[in-house]
């Protein structure tokens, strides 16, 4: 990778990744239905960063006490037959930041609304497009973060060098809620929003 560790980056690189929040993204689908035994996890195999987010997902539920249940899909061709599957066997569902997935929002929510299981995705487009919530990053903060780095560093008037200001994630999320896609499966927006 480009650093070292996100602690110490070494060399002369630093900065804010937009990693998704996988963690607070699995504990908000988790508050939406309390009762969940079964979590669908939904991605393209192909792509690198769907099965690192995956990964971190299962942990996460693992954690959790939850059943997880798996399906891969090669093509936006096989998300509606896929997420059907998914949906007949699960209580909630996760979708990792997946460009395969992200093309096929729509699909998704047509799903989700029909078999009433609520999906969190992992950028807040794919809740616009058919996600229910998600925690998402707002951009124009992560830069204010990013900014906020590189004034620490020698090349702009501070006293550190790159290697030794640690990398971050992003600190302001924002929760991000598709209040139609809420009503369609009968989940009140406001109970997302506060926890409850």
């Amino acid at each position: 990778g480009l650093i070292a560790s996100m602690e110490k980056p070494g060399g002369l690189v630093t900065g804010t990744s937009d990693m998704a929040p996988i963690a607070d993204q699995i504990a908000l689908l988790l508050g939406i239905k309390p009762d969940m035994k079964t979590v669908g996890l939904i991605y393209n195999l192909g792509e690198q960063n769907s099965v690192e987010q995956i990964d971190m997902a299962k942990v996460e539920l693992a954690k959790a006490g939850v059943k997880v249940v798996e399906m891969t899909v090669t093509s936006t061709n096989d998300v509606e037959q896929m997420m059907t599957n998914l949906a007949k066997q699960v209580d909630g569902i996760y979708i990792p930041t997946d460009n395969t997935l992200a093309a096929a929002a729509q699909t998704v929510g047509e799903v989700a609304k029909e078999y009433k299981v609520p999906v969190v995705a992992g950028s807040v487009s794919q809740v616009e497009e058919g996600g229910l919530a998600t925690y998402g990053i707002d951009y124009y903060q992560l830069g204010l973060q990013t900014g906020r780095q590189a004034l620490k560093l020698k090349v702009l008037g501070g006293n550190a060098e790159p290697k030794d200001v640690p990398a971050e994630y992003p600190k302001d999320l924002s929760l991000e809620v598709n209040e139609e896609m809420a009503a369609a499966l009968g989940i009140d927006p406001k109970s997302i929003k506060s926890g409850k």
